[in-house]
């Protein structure tokens, strides 16, 4: 299947024109549409040792990630939406496969797993509801608090409320967690939920994005596979960010986060340390070809400040090969990018991240050959 979706990709691209942009119509209506998107991952994890301290291996690998999906638009009012994803089904966090590396085990790389799967009801042109498969329905700058690839399965509300140059969102969703596999035992699954406003205003056509979202887990004791530590949890997630000069081609985006977990982590482990925050900056654009971009971020994560099997696996090597331990580190990421073609875009990052409660530390370094058709 990994590989059925690798030359599907390429396939279909080829198949109108050799363009790596594929914008597929399978019926003369366009009620039927598929997409997808292919990546090329080069990863180098070095001068890493873990919580007593033992040196981990240095480690490089190369990875891939590859998605498939169909959309369907009956009508204006109506959309459903199904994509298959490669990666191990007991990750939550991660959608890669592992091709070679040359310390370790490359893992199973053969599994499938469906990530969306919803059907959205635009209720007016300022309200929808969407049922089924989805990511968690809050705006978010970047994946610190919550990873992309982490589905839910429930339902959200979104409605918006506009005035002159600004924009009001409001996000409701409802929703059971994966809690480390792809079971869909619904008795077996911590339930989210969450809800956030978005304010955007554009000062001197510039925008200005403020955000508070507020997501509270259950957490499911019986769990067999429980990645919430068996705790539940009461985050306020709060976002700034504002882009100076976004009608030129060297804009800069500023931001920053803030995460508190209102409720204690597990007693006797850090159980105050329920605090993160992040802040970035990105210089240039990164949608045509030619655009650049530059960016830097700091981040201090505690340990309960964020759903650590829920947030980003991207900062750090730490937890095990299906479950990244997201939080409990301080650190920063350095990043550059360019856009070789309409939706091939390639990026580079490099972390350095440090552990805030004992000495288990790391540095990792990307390449990621992204296309989208």
């Amino acid at each position: 299947m990994k590989r059925f979706l690798t030359v599907a990709a390429a396939t279909l691209c080829a198949s109108i024109g050799q363009s790596a942009v594929c914008d597929i119509d399978l019926d003369e209506d366009g009620i039927f549409s598929a997409y997808g998107d292919l990546r090329l991952r080069w990863e180098s994890d070095f001068d890493s040792q873990n919580g007593s301290g033992v040196p981990r291996d240095d480690r490089d690998r190369f990875r891939i990630r590859a998605r498939v999906g169909l959309k369907i638009k009956p009508s204006e009012a109506f959309m459903f939406n199904v994509r298959l994803r490669s990666g191990n089904n007991n990750s939550q966090q991660s959608p890669h496969v592992t091709l070679w590396q040359d310390k370790g085990d490359e893992g199973d790389q053969d599994d499938v797993n469906v990530d969306r799967l919803w059907g959205k009801w635009n209720i007016s042109e300022m309200s929808s509801l969407t049922i089924g498969r989805n990511g968690l329905a809050i705006w978010k700058p970047n994946e610190m608090f919550w990873d992309d690839d982490v589905y839910v399965d429930g339902l959200s509300f979104t409605h918006k409320r506009k005035n002159d140059d600004a924009t009001w969102t409001f996000n409701v969703a409802l929703a059971l967690l994966p809690d480390g596999d792809a079971s869909h035992a619904t008795n077996e699954r911590s339930q989210v939920v969450a809800g956030q406003i978005v304010f955007k205003k554009n000062i001197n056509e510039n925008p200005l994005t403020l955000a508070e979202a507020l997501v509270y887990i259950h957490d499911d004791n019986d769990t067999a596979n429980a990645v919430n530590d068996d705790e539940n949890a009461f985050y306020s997630y709060t976002n700034a960010q504002y882009v100076f000069n976004s009608a030129t081609k060297m804009p800069l985006k500023i931001g920053a986060d803030l995460m508190v977990n209102f409720l204690d982590g597990v007693e006797g482990d850090h159980e105050d340390d329920r605090i993160g925050f992040d802040v970035y900056a990105r210089l240039g654009r990164y949608k045509e070809p030619g655009d650049w971009t530059l960016g830097y971020s700091f981040a201090r994560i505690e340990k309960w400040s964020v759903s650590r099997y829920m947030a980003q696996d991207d900062w750090v090597r730490w937890g095990s090969s299906t479950q990244t331990r997201s939080s409990d580190f301080y650190g920063h990421e350095i990043r550059a990018g360019i856009v070789i073609a309409n939706n091939v875009k390639l990026l580079a990052r490099y972390y350095i991240a440090e552990s805030i409660n004992s000495v288990e530390d790391g540095q990792r370094f990307r390449i990621d050959l992204n296309i989208k058709f």
